[in-house]
């Protein structure tokens, strides 16, 4: 298999599996949904999906796992205002963190993280760190001033 770049819709079981695999064969460019509560949940979620179906596993190999095939991880999230008031608030998802896997930790431990953008008060993520890989995100297009904008670019709601 040659594959260069996999879209996968939503992870929930052995999937996880041969999806990493291509992600770490591959040059680049592959991307997933997975559900979980926060960018840094959504490792952890990644674990014990590869522990539950893949024989032989470890948390320590699937640790080792994801931090040769992730570089990114985006979380969004949804607020559900449809309940309040005359129900006129809607149902908003938006960018709240993103994190970049920057390799192994110590064994059985999570790899090491830079956040990149964390949650401003309204849950909107705004610059928090430079992720070690910034010139390779340039190349493809991501603009180093954004970094630089303390509250964020986007408008409150």
């Amino acid at each position: 298999m040659t594959l260069r770049r996999l879209l996968i819709g939503e992870v929930r079981g052995a999937e996880i599996g041969p999806m990493l695999e291509v992600m770490q064969a591959s040059e680049g460019g592959s991307m997933c949904t997975l559900h979980s509560r926060s960018a840094h949940g959504a490792i952890g979620r990644m674990v014990t999906l590869l522990m539950r179906t893949l024989a032989n596993s470890s948390e320590d190999l699937a640790y080792r796992t994801i931090s040769e095939s992730v570089d990114l991880v985006v979380h969004l999230r949804l607020v559900d205002n449809g309940w309040v008031g005359d129900g006129g608030g809607g149902r908003h998802r938006f960018v709240s963190e993103v994190i970049e896997i920057n390799g192994s930790g110590e064994p059985g431990r999570p790899p090491s993280v830079t956040d990149v953008f964390l949650p401003r008060a309204d849950g909107r993520a705004v610059p928090a760190g430079r992720p070690e890989d910034l010139d390779d995100y340039v190349a493809v297009g991501f603009h180093p001033a954004w970094l630089d904008q303390v509250d964020g670019l986007w408008d409150q709601p």
